[in-house]
């Protein structure tokens, strides 16, 4: 975790003119794919002038003061609450046209290859889900959705999340970190993601941009928030749940809050998942037939991100029913 305020921030001066100062909240390297997230202050009169960077996209907001940003040689008013951006090789620059000073949140993004990043948050998939093979059940993808780098992110309320999950399938819960690199370097989690029945939306800096970049708000639905409300769920409550837990003492710990809580589990319905490694398809066949025998409604998967989203897309394809395969990662710890 990181925690601070702005007015304990350093200011600075940015790059291209050092009478506009700048108090940096993020720096390159300390999350995936970001370059920089900054507050910057342009007194009247003062601006940066037009440059271009190769490899990243900047998003600039307006919070206060009024100025124009010209890219490409288009003038563009800004305002509060006005937004701009700016794609890599795009030269641009910013002014303060007005008399009080202009405040701009500053966000950078490493641009990547030509089939962009979480950063594009381009509405077109990366790759089209393969085709259903035999014997697997065809993957429903209930609405309403909006598609985020080819993933249909779940858009409805939190009730009708739980609903839908409840009928069956693999539901995923990708996280920022994971969505920022493994969703570019590794191709089965990627093909996890895309096909999946259902996909919240876990990540409030996706959502954030999202809404940047569209202008339309997204409901965010993080792990937690889903176990809790399937927690309260009659049907779940009600139902033989088969839980995947990442060592002994999770598992230990997972019994006793199930037990404590109204909820019954036998020690058959729990699984200590090996080390499954961090690349490449993950396939468990003992974990495949121990579920088969148990026939649960669902498969609660609590391993950490990256890795349950690919083993929960073997157990998809692989079992011959369709439970819900629930992705949570380690929310059942903060419950």
């Amino acid at each position: 975790m990181k925690h601070g305020g702005l007015s304990r921030l350093a200011e600075e001066a940015v790059s291209h003119n050092a009478r506009v100062r700048k108090r940096v909240l993020l720096r390159r390297g300390e999350v995936a794919g970001v370059t920089q997230v900054s507050l910057a202050v342009f007194p009247p009169n003062e601006g940066a002038p037009a440059h271009a960077h190769a490899d990243m996209r900047e998003l600039f907001v307006c919070k206060t003061g009024a100025g124009v940003a010209v890219v490409e040689g288009r003038e563009i008013a800004l305002a509060p609450g006005e937004f701009l951006l700016v794609d890599a090789g795009e030269s641009h620059e910013i002014r303060n046209t007005g008399a009080e000073p202009l405040e701009v949140w500053c966000m950078g993004f490493a641009d990547g290859k030509p089939d962009g990043g979480l950063s594009s948050l381009s509405t077109e998939p990366l790759a089209a889900p393969p085709p259903e093979g035999a014997g697997i059940p065809a993957v429903r993808k209930p609405g309403p959705t909006r598609r985020i780098v080819g993933v249909d992110f779940f858009a409805g309320s939190l009730d009708a999340l739980v609903e839908n999950a409840m009928k069956g399938g693999l539901v995923v819960v990708p996280a920022a970190p994971a969505l920022a690199t493994d969703f570019m370097r590794s191709a089965e989690y990627r093909e996890a993601l895309l096909s999946a029945d259902i996909a919240t939306t876990d990540s409030g800096f996706m959502v954030l941009l999202w809404w940047l970049r569209t202008g339309k708000w997204l409901r965010k639905h993080s792990g937690l928030a889903f176990l809790r409300a399937l927690l309260r769920n009659a049907d779940f409550r009600a139902a033989r749940i088969f839980w995947i837990m990442p060592t002994e003492a999770e598992r230990e710990r997972t019994k006793t809050w199930l037990a404590d809580n109204g909820i019954a589990a036998e020690d058959a319905d729990f699984y200590t998942a090996p080390f499954y490694g961090k690349k490449g398809a993950v396939e468990d066949e003992t974990l495949a037939a121990r579920i088969a025998a148990r026939r649960p409604a669902a498969v609660v998967v609590g391993l950490g991100g990256g890795t349950q989203e690919r083993l929960g897309l073997f157990l998809r394809r692989r079992l011959d029913f369709t439970p819900g395969i629930f992705c949570i990662g380690a929310a059942i710890a903060f419950l």
